[in-house]
């Protein structure tokens, strides 16, 4: 009857745990692709800045894109238009001028009817058509003003249509892994079902302590076992019930040691992860410092390694000030994920930071109440500090 209880509990406690890995994981993935939908929408402003109006970004962009298109299409017929009148204007002062070279010969013709014609009126019909040549000219000179204007606004158009369209592929990219966030955002809320993150690390704070009883019990049987074989050296009345009696606690002994190495082989892959995702976040603290792709291992003793392609760099190696960055960050998210304390205390983290790492570590700090911490307290001597924007400022003076 006592193994059959064991084997229900094993059961139950093995599927639990499981979920509970499930749920841990989908919390996880959750916050992933809140931070990630916060860097599309980001994407999608910068994608949008500039351009009229708010919100509907697609709409927005496809209407200014399409302004500028058309724009740009009928500067396209101006500029055609205009090429059009300089040639005619062109072979106008070409035909002006032939006849300006016939009237002035010795023996003046009329370009007209090709008639003779006196002095006097070669003359009067030269001064005519050098009037016309001159109008012809100012208008020649300012069409072609006008042409190397529009080409260049045309040139301007170009490069913003071009860079429009651009936009619009990456906004359509962006909107689309919008949707497909959102849509896994859904599964995982319906996954997780309303059961918070500390929660699940009760319990399975709770199924280690069962694991531990179950361990105890074990021990007790062993104790019974012998008990029993001591019986059977002294005694043979009713060795056949001893003999199935220590047969049963054989048994009852195997089904929980398999029991238990099953529980210690889930807690066991359980660490392993959590301290996966604490160097998982760490290196993308320190990517974001940096840039570059880097990976952070954590030692059994809690010492990060940071690595970038074939090269490995310990602590030591660092500056004291991305020493200090780096330590914080593990700390942070060794609180998110092993037993949240609600708050962290920083003893003068900004000692010695010079002002571009001050702004990324007062920045990193700020952003601890996303990932579930509560409050960050901060003791300093900088009064520079009392410069920044803080929740709430406490000043002790003697």
């Amino acid at each position: 009857n006592r193994i059959a209880k064991i084997k229900e509990k094993n059961n139950k406690l093995t599927n639990e745990k499981s979920e509970l890995n499930e749920k841990l994981d989908a919390y996880e993935r959750f916050n992933k692709i809140e931070k990630d939908l916060e860097m599309l929408a980001n994407k999608m402003k910068a994608l949008t800045k500039g351009i009229p109006g708010e919100g509907n970004y697609k709409e927005r962009l496809e209407s200014y894109y399409n302004s500028r298109k058309e724009k740009l299409d009928n500067l396209k017929n101006e500029i055609t238009s205009l090429e059009a009148d300089i040639i005619a204007i062109e072979h106008r002062l070409k035909d002006l001028r032939d006849d300006l070279e016939r009237l002035s010969a010795e023996t003046s013709i009329c370009p007209t009817c090709e008639r003779p014609l006196t002095r006097q009126e070669a003359e009067r019909i030269i001064s005519k058509k050098k009037e016309n040549i001159s109008k012809l000219e100012k208008e020649l000179s300012k069409k072609k003003e006008d042409l190397i204007e529009k080409r260049k606004i045309k040139k301007d158009l170009e490069n913003t249509v071009s860079d429009l369209s651009w936009k619009l592929s990456e906004l359509d990219r962006a909107l689309k892994s919008a949707r497909e966030l959102n849509e896994e955002k859904s599964k995982l809320t319906a996954e997780i079902g309303g059961q918070s993150k500390s929660g699940l690390i009760a319990r399975l704070s709770e199924i280690d302590n069962e694991l531990d009883d179950l361990e105890a019990e074990k021990s007790n049987l062993l104790e019974e076992r012998g008990r029993l074989n001591a019986k059977l050296e002294f005694t043979k009345l009713d060795y056949d019930k001893i003999e199935q009696d220590i047969r049963n606690l054989e048994h009852r002994v195997y089904i929980l040691e398999l029991f238990i190495k099953a529980c210690k082989s889930t807690a066991e892959r359980v660490s392993k992860e959590l301290i996966r995702k604490i160097g998982d976040d760490v290196a993308n603290v320190w990517k974001r410092l940096h840039g570059g792709i880097w990976q952070v291992e954590i030692s059994d003793n809690l010492q990060p390694i940071l690595k970038r392609d074939a090269s490995e760099y310990l602590p030591m190696q660092l500056s004291g000030a991305e020493k200090m960055i780096l330590f914080i960050a593990l700390r942070a998210f060794t609180a998110k994920y092993l037993g949240n304390p609600g708050f962290l205390i920083f003893d003068e983290p900004f000692e010695h930071l010079d002002p571009e790492n001050r702004v990324f570590l007062k920045d990193f700090l700020l952003s601890l109440s996303n990932d579930g911490i509560e409050q960050i307290i901060i003791s300093s001597c900088d009064e520079k500090l009392l410069e920044e924007k803080w929740n709430k400022i406490i000043e002790l003076k003697k």
